[in-house]
């Protein structure tokens, strides 16, 4: 069943390289507020324009859920998650630390993701029930790492959002001294891709943006990892995604917000 997708990841890698090539010739970064900490930019557009058009060619009778422009879609029969550029600061900011990435769900189930991470010159892929894969390289998370010298990543604070950033706040500095390393890359495609290749050992989340979320998890799950919530495995529809490689590191999440 699984190889039907293949075609899938194919169109979504070159899609994604085709935005890339086609946008960033000239990338202008003029920013436009959506919130008090949060922007986009013309290239965020741009990307999304290349690829929404490219998907309702190929695949016109499919849904769309999409960062800037179709954000509202259900989860329903077959979705296209998409979100042209994931860490639109860094790549304002001239970081290279962002990401392109896209999935596919079959009745809410997430079957097939690419991430694409065009300045570290990078493509991690994934299938439901064939691996994770960076190029032509099959990826497995590092779960030989002590919890004492492991380093964890967490999403940006949600400063909109009080609860959010209180069990965050919470997690981070009980963490602090039980752990070698805490990091905040700001982006999520990052922080995901480096949870299953082994960089890092795990990556905390408050969202309920499937765009941001649904790729990494299913690429972060083949390649050997565990997706939670705060109530235990992750459902889609959960507001907070913990990814990690070790029940330990999970169990002191659990234990912060007692």
């Amino acid at each position: 069943m699984a190889k039907e997708y293949h075609k899938e990841v194919r169109f979504m890698i070159k899609t994604l390289q085709g935005a890339f090539s086609h946008c960033f010739k000239k990338p202008e970064r003029t920013r436009t507020d959506k919130s008090a900490f949060d922007f986009f930019t013309p290239v965020d557009i741009a990307c999304e324009k290349y690829v929404l058009e490219a998907l309702k060619k190929k695949y016109p009778h499919d849904n769309i859920l999409s960062e800037e422009t179709h954000s509202h879609t259900d989860l329903v029969s077959r979705t296209w998650t998409l979100d042209p550029i994931d860490g639109t600061f860094n790549m304002a900011n001239n970081a290279p630390l962002f990401g392109m990435q896209m999935s596919l769900l079959e009745n809410r189930e997430i079957v097939a993701s690419v991430i694409y991470l065009p300045k570290l010159h990078e493509l991690y892929w994934a299938i439901k029930g064939e691996g994770a894969h960076r190029g032509k390289e099959t990826l497995h998370v590092n779960n030989d790492v002590n919890v004492s010298e492991a380093g964890f990543n967490f999403g940006d604070y949600v400063f909109d959002n009080q609860e959010w950033y209180e069990k965050e706040s919470k997690v981070i500095g009980y963490l602090s001294n039980k752990i070698k390393r805490i990091r905040m890359l700001g982006a999520a495609s990052i922080d995901f891709a480096f949870t299953s290749c082994g960089r890092t050992s795990g990556y905390m989340i408050f969202t309920d943006n499937y765009w941001d979320i649904c790729p990494g998890i299913l690429l972060v799950m083949e390649a050997g990892g565990h997706i939670y919530s705060l109530d235990g495995e992750y459902q889609l529809g959960d507001q907070c995604i913990i990814a990690t490689v070790s029940d330990e590191i999970y169990k002191l999440i659990l234990e912060a917000l007692k």
